[in-house]
C-alpha cells in the first residue's frame, strides 16, 4: 500500500466569485477508492499529508483548507496541532451529535477555530451545536426547491454562514445568493455563463486573434513578435517572465525577439497562451484560471511520464483549452475549430478520445475526487498514487510560481 495520499482541491467561492477556501479530499491508496473506506484513516491522511508531507501554503495559498473531521478525530483534539488561521474543521454528516462531540467543538471554538457542518439536513439533535458552528454546508443536489431556503429559516442564527454545496450551474449560483447563501462550492464557475453566444466579445477579439496565431501549426515567429510589440502589457509581461528567477539568466533580456529566441516555439506558445487567456478571463473567477493552468501542467506531467516531450506539450494544450468555453462564453467546438488545432487535440477535448483524451479524463476525475475513475484509468496506465500525488502537487506549486 502506498504511503502517499491522493489529493484533490475543490474551491469554495464567495458571492463575488472570489476564492474563500479549498476543501481538501484525500485517500490513502488505490484500494481506498472503493467502498468501505476507513473515514478516520482518510481524515488522518488529510492532516498528515497537508501539514507534514507538503507546505500548506503551496496547496491553498492565502486561503483556508476545509478538512473533514470524524468522531474519532474530533475527540482526539488532533486539530489543535494545526494553525487555526489556515483550516476549517468540517464535521462530517456521519458524526453523531453527542455531548462528547459538542465538548470537542467547544474546545476548538475556544481556541479560535472555525467549525463547519457538512451535508446538513435539519435535525433537532444539532440545535445545541448552533452556538459553536460558523458554517453550514447544504447539498444542492440532495435538497430540492424550498428545502434549501427552509433550512436557513429553521436555524435562524445570524452568526452562521451558509454554504451551497454541489452548485452545478450559474443559475443555481444566482438563486443560492438570492435566498441567503454566502459561500459556494461546485462546478458552476467552470461553465459558460452564456451558452448560446457564437462570437467572441469585441473587447477580447484582438487577444483572441493573437491566441489563434500563436496556436497555429505553421507558427510565424516574426509575426508574433510584431504582434506582442504592439501591446505594451504583453511586452512588459514577456520581458518580466524571461528575466524572472524562473530562468536564472545572467543578463537581463531587453528585446522581444531575443526573449522569443530564448523561449523557443513551444515555451512561447505556452507562455503566450497563459497570458492571453488570463486577460480574456479577467472577468471570471480567478480560481477558473488557477484551475485551467494547474490542469494544463498536471496533464503535461502525466503525458511526459507516459509518452515523452511531444505528447506532453500537446497535453498541456488540451488541459488549457478544456475551459476555453467558460473563459470566452463561446461553444467549445466553435472555438477549437476557429483556432485550427489538430484533430487529435480536438477529439481529446470534445470526446475524451485517444491517449490525450484519456489523460484529460483522468485529470478531471482527479480534480473532482472521483476516485473510482482515477483508479481505473491509473491502473491501465500503470501509474500509482504516489506518482499522481507528486504530479498534482508539482502542478499546484508551478501555478503558484509562474508570473503571468
Amino acid at each position: 500500500m502506498s504511503n502517499f495520499a491522493y489529493l484533490a482541491r475543490q474551491p469554495i467561492l464567495d458571492k463575488d466569485e472570489k476564492l474563500y477556501a479549498y476543501e481538501l479530499l484525500f485517500r490513502d491508496g488505490m484500494e481506498n477508492f472503493f467502498p468501505n473506506i476507513d473515514a478516520d484513516k482518510a481524515s488522518s491522511s488529510v492532516i498528515s499529508s497537508t501539514f507534514m508531507l507538503s507546505d500548506i501554503e503551496n496547496i491553498v495559498g492565502n486561503a483556508r483548507a476545509f478538512i473533514n473531521a470524524t468522531d474519532k478525530i474530533l475527540k482526539s483534539d488532533f486539530f489543535t496541532l494545526l494553525p487555526k488561521d489556515k483550516i476549517v474543521v468540517e464535521v462530517l454528516e456521519s458524526v453523531t451529535p453527542s455531548y462528547e462531540i459538542l465538548d470537542a467543538c467547544f474546545r476548538l471554538k475556544e481556541k479560535g477555530y472555525l467549525i463547519a457542518l457538512d451535508d446538513f439536513e435539519y435535525d433537532e439533535k444539532w440545535e445545541k451545536f448552533f452556538s459553536v458552528i460558523d458554517i453550514i454546508k447544504v447539498d444542492f443536489i440532495a435538497t430540492k426547491g424550498s428545502e434549501r431556503e427552509d433550512i436557513l429559516y429553521k436555524i435562524g442564527q445570524d452568526h452562521i454562514t451558509y454554504l451551497a454545496e454541489k452548485v452545478e450551474t450559474y443559475e443555481e449560483f444566482e438563486y443560492a445568493k438570492e435566498i441567503g447563501y454566502s459561500l459556494f462550492q461546485g462546478y458552476f464557475f467552470s461553465k459558460p455563463h452564456i451558452l448560446k453566444m457564437n462570437k467572441v466579445p469585441e473587447n477580447k477579439l484582438a487577444y483572441f486573434n493573437l491566441f489563434k496565431e500563436i496556436n497555429k501549426q505553421d507558427f510565424d515567429m516574426d509575426a508574433i513578435a510584431e504582434a506582442i510589440s504592439f501591446d505594451v502589457s504583453l511586452t512588459y509581461k514577456l520581458l518580466k517572465f524571461i528575466n524572472s528567477a524562473f530562468f536564472g539568466l545572467r543578463n537581463n533580456v531587453t528585446s522581444i525577439k531575443q526573449a522569443i529566441a530564448l523561449l523557443g516555439i513551444i515555451e512561447l506558445r505556452k507562455w503566450a497562451s497563459l497570458v492571453i487567456l488570463s486577460v480574456i478571463g479577467a472577468d471570471h473567477p480567478q480560481e477558473l484560471l488557477f484551475t485551467t493552468f494547474t490542469r494544463a501542467k498536471f496533464c503535461e506531467l502525466i503525458a511526459l511520464k507516459l509518452y515523452g516531450r511531444v505528447k506532453a506539450d500537446e497535453a498541456f494544450l488540451i488541459g488549457m483549452f478544456s475551459t476555453i468555453d467558460a473563459l470566452l462564453g463561446v461553444d467549445k467546438k466553435v472555438v477549437l475549430e476557429s483556432i485550427g488545432v489538430s484533430d487529435e487535440i480536438k477529439n481529446a477535448i470534445l470526446n475524451m478520445e485517444n491517449e490525450l483524451g484519456t489523460i484529460l479524463k483522468l485529470t478531471l476525475a482527479y480534480e473532482h475526487a472521483d476516485w473510482d475513475v482515477v483508479c481505473s484509468i491509473a491502473t491501465k496506465m500503470k501509474m500509482d498514487g504516489e506518482m499522481l500525488t507528486k504530479f498534482y502537487l508539482e502542478a499546484v506549486e508551478w501555478m503558484n510560481r509562474i508570473q503571468i
